[in-house]
This record gives C-alpha cells, structure tokens and sequence, in this order.
C-alpha cells in the first residue's frame, strides 16, 4: 500500500476498480456504525449533498476516539480502507430530505499496488458543484443498472469526479473575486455575452481570467456556460413539447447544429437520443 497525496495525483498512471455508489437520504440525528467495530473494505469518496452537518469520528480498535472531522454541505471527504469510524448525522431545520453520494472504490498504480490518499479521513480542498452532482447522478445509474453498466463509462466518470475533488483551491481572496464572474454567468446564462466583461468584472486580463476560473471551477467560463445551458435544455427535453431549434435558442445557440453537438460532449448523446431514453 502507497500514500498518493491529493496534489500529487496528477503526476501518476492510476488504475480504478469502482465497487459501488449510494445515494442516501437521512433522518436527523442518524448514526452510522457499520464500520465501529470491523474495518472498512475498501476506500470512499463521500459527498454531502444537503443543507445537514456531520461528524465523521475515527477511533482505534479499541475504540478509542483518534480523529474528528466536521462536515456540511457542499464538503468532500476521503475515508480509506482499512480503518474503524463511525457518524452522526445532523439535519437542519426545515429540510425535507437530507442526502449523501458514496463512492467505493479501490485505486491502484500501473504494478497493482494499491494507492491510498492518506491513511486517515481527508477533508478535500474542493466543493462540490452543480457539475460535480450531475457526475454523481450518472455514476450512480451507470453502476447500479446492469444495462446502462458500462465499466469505461464508470471509470471515466470517476476519474472525473477525482480530478475536480483533488484539485487544490485558490485562496479566499482570489476565489472572492473569482465568484463575481460565476455569479454573473448564471444570472445571464442565455446571453451571448464575451467573456472579456466577466474578466472586466473581476478586474483581470482575459488570459488571467482563465486561469483564475479554471483553477476556481475547474473547467474554463465557457464551459461552465454551456453546461448550465445543457442542463436547462435536459430539463425543457423532458419537461416540454418544444422542438430542438427553439430550445436551442431559449438556451442562447443561434445554430440549432452548434447546440447538438456541445449537447453530445457534454451528455454523450445527441437531443433526440437523451429524448427517447
């Protein structure tokens, strides 16, 4: 068994085996304890994906408590294999259902042996996202359908989820500055705006404005854009009766082509197939 830290990640060839994923809705003041007494199989990326709290408490085999970690919303976790924990879950007022994403999972260098992150749980730097919950979402049906099971589709949606999880966040200021931008992109997402006036608000040049937001979002403004246009396309796909050319325009594509094809890189199928399935 070998440490990989998260920073370091990106500079290895790394193997996958993902096991299985669940999303789980919780009751307040729920508690976990399956792996109080007996230690966890394999390793976990976990996701909270509601307005709850919890507190992830590591103990030793004779239960004796060895690390807490607080969490909320938005936060990921590691938790390797190999340890003994347990958790309680705090739901907030007012939220009718509370849910988590569970990613297991075993990882492995190019020589088989296995690659851990640390040796105890890991708050991760990143949050996660709107983009990051739809990589959630598909995983999840990827691996718990046994049609739709396509293990290189699995494999490549991890690997995704890993890559934004792991990457190091800026710093406050800048990530201050940097939300400004995304605020402005989500408010005006079917406008056809340059890109030079989101950087013009942050006051960036624009090559600096890339950066900034690739290293806050993980992807480039264009492609947080056109992301947030295919999710509202999906939802007026199977929502309405409304015919691709005018849905591509609703979402700010003057060529209905143009629209198809950023829909297919990002769903990998085209509108009529997402439709139909």
């Amino acid at each position: 068994m070998r440490i990989i830290k998260p920073e370091e990640l990106k500079n290895h060839n790394l193997c996958v085996n993902v096991i299985d994923t669940y999303i789980t809705e919780w009751k307040n003041r729920a508690r976990f304890y399956k792996y109080h007494k007996s230690r966890r199989p394999f390793s976990a990326l976990f996701f909270v994906l509601s307005d709850m709290d919890l507190d992830y408490i590591e103990v030793s085999e004779t239960g004796a408590e060895i690390k807490r970690i607080h969490a909320k919303k938005g936060n990921i976790l590691y938790i390797p294999s190999g340890i003994f924990y347990h958790c309680v879950f705090e739901v907030r007022d007012g939220v009718k259902e509370a849910s988590t994403c569970t990613i297991n999972f075993n990882l492995f260098d190019l020589n088989g042996e296995e690659i851990m992150l640390d040796d105890h749980i890991l708050l991760l730097n990143n949050q996660v996202n709107r983009y990051m919950s739809e990589d959630l979402i598909n995983i999840h049906k990827c691996s718990t359908n046994p049609i739709a099971n396509d293990r290189l589709r699995v494999n490549s949606i991890y690997f995704s989820i890993l890559y934004y999880a792991t990457r190091v966040r800026p710093d406050g200021n800048r990530s201050n500055v940097i939300k400004k931008a995304v605020q402005a992109i989500e408010n005006e997402w079917n406008r056809n705006e340059k890109m030079e006036r989101y950087a013009a608000l942050c006051n960036m040049s624009i090559s600096r404005f890339y950066q900034e937001f690739r290293d806050y979002a993980g992807m480039s403004p264009t492609k947080y854009r056109n992301y947030i246009r295919i999710n509202i396309a999906k939802s007026d796909l199977l929502n309405t009766n409304m015919k691709i050319k005018e849905i591509a325009e609703r979402v700010g594509f003057d060529d209905a082509f143009y629209f198809s094809r950023i829909f297919r890189n990002i769903t990998g199928m085209s509108p009529k197939e997402f439709k139909k399935e």
